[in-house]
């Protein structure tokens, strides 16, 4: 069995490399590593993610922010014609479950 430390690239932190050391000592199974790493680690990148989304403003934003919210601006004509298609392809989707679409391909150049 190939080891994390041993593919190229992977670089382990000491404290890393001393728990799987220490699960190679107590032969603990791959089960075991994958919930003792989960205990681990769980917590800190559920608070990590947590921060990641939370989306902080000066007060110049979150006047600016208010303002697009009170007063939007018109929808340009790329707006207007993306939610054109989105109208058109959600009307034609199959809703048998299949995940087919029946609906327009998207015309040339519509990324522009």
């Amino acid at each position: 069995m190939t080891k994390l430390n041993e593919i190229e690239g992977v670089c382990l932190s000491v404290s890393s490399r001393a728990m799987f050391a220490d699960f190679d000592d107590k032969g603990i199974p791959h089960e075991g590593r994958r919930m003792a790493i989960w205990e681990k680690y769980s917590k800190s990148v559920h608070q990590l993610l947590e921060q990641a989304n939370v989306l902080r403003l000066t007060p110049e934003d979150q006047m600016r922010f208010a303002e697009a919210l009170i007063n939007p601006p018109e929808p340009n004509a790329r707006l207007r014609r993306t939610a054109k298609l989105h109208g058109e392809l959600v009307e034609q989707t199959d809703l048998s479950g299949s995940g087919r679409r029946t609906g327009p391909s998207l015309p040339p150049n519509s990324h522009t």
